[in-house]
C-alpha cells in the first residue's frame, strides 16, 4: 500500500471514526444516548469516502483480497445503515450540533416547538444580560466577558483573567462612593 494512501486514511478517515466497540457496546446495552446515535451517524457519513480511498489502492496483486477484504464488506454495511442516515437526518437538529447540543428537531411535536422558542427566548434574554453587563463593567463581550456554557455551573459570565483588577476596583469604587454619598 501507499504512503499517501495509507496517510489519508489515517489522517482524513479513521481518525475521525470514534471506537466503535465502545460505541456498539452502549447499544447492546441499551444505555445509548443521542449523542451515541449521532456519533454512529458520522461515521455513516464518512463510509463512502473510506471505501473510495481503499478501492483506490493500486496494489494489482492484492486487490482481489483488498476488494473482498474490505471494499465489499464496507459497501454492504454502508447499505444497511443508509436508513440510520436517513433517519438521523430526518429528527436530529443537525444545526444544533456544531454547538455540541444534540438535541430532536422541533418540527416532531407542538410541545418540542413550544420548548424550543422558550429555549431561543431565554437564550436571547442571556444574551441581553451578557451585553448589558459588559457595558456596565466597561468590557469588550467578544474578547474580555464571555458567555459560557460549563457541565458544573451551567450558562456564567467569564472575564478574563487580565481584566479581572480592572474591574475589581470599578465595582469597589463604585460601592464605596454609593456608600460615602449618603454619610
Amino acid at each position: 500500500m501507499d504512503t499517501e494512501v495509507r496517510q489519508t486514511l489515517q489522517e482524513d478517515h479513521l481518525r475521525a471514526i470514534p471506537d466503535l466497540s465502545r460505541l456498539s457496546k452502549r447499544f447492546q446495552r441499551q444505555v445509548a444516548t443521542l449523542e451515541d446515535v449521532v456519533r454512529a451517524y458520522q461515521v455513516v457519513i464518512r463510509l463512502p469516502g473510506l471505501i473510495e480511498t481503499v478501492d483506490s489502492i493500486q496494489d494489482d496483486r492484492h486487490r482481489d483480497l483488498i476488494q473482498a477484504t474490505y471494499v465489499h464488506p464496507l459497501q454492504t454495511h454502508y447499505a444497511n445503515l443508509a436508513k440510520l442516515q436517513e433517519m438521523v437526518e430526518a429528527t436530529i437538529d443537525l444545526a444544533a450540533l456544531e454547538e455540541h447540543q444534540f438535541v430532536i428537531k422541533p418540527d416532531f411535536d407542538d410541545n418540542l416547538k413550544n420548548y424550543r422558542k422558550r429555549m431561543d427566548d431565554l437564550r436571547d434574554a442571556m444574551s441581553a444580560e451578557h451585553i448589558r453587563v459588559g457595558n456596565d463593567l466597561k468590557q469588550d463581550t467578544e474578547k474580555k466577558l464571555k458567555l459560557e456554557q460549563q457541565n458544573v455551573y451551567g450558562w456564567c459570565l467569564r472575564l478574563t483573567r487580565n481584566v479581572l483588577p480592572h474591574v475589581i476596583v470599578l465595582i469597589v469604587g463604585s460601592w464605596l462612593h454609593s456608600r460615602t454619598q449618603g454619610l
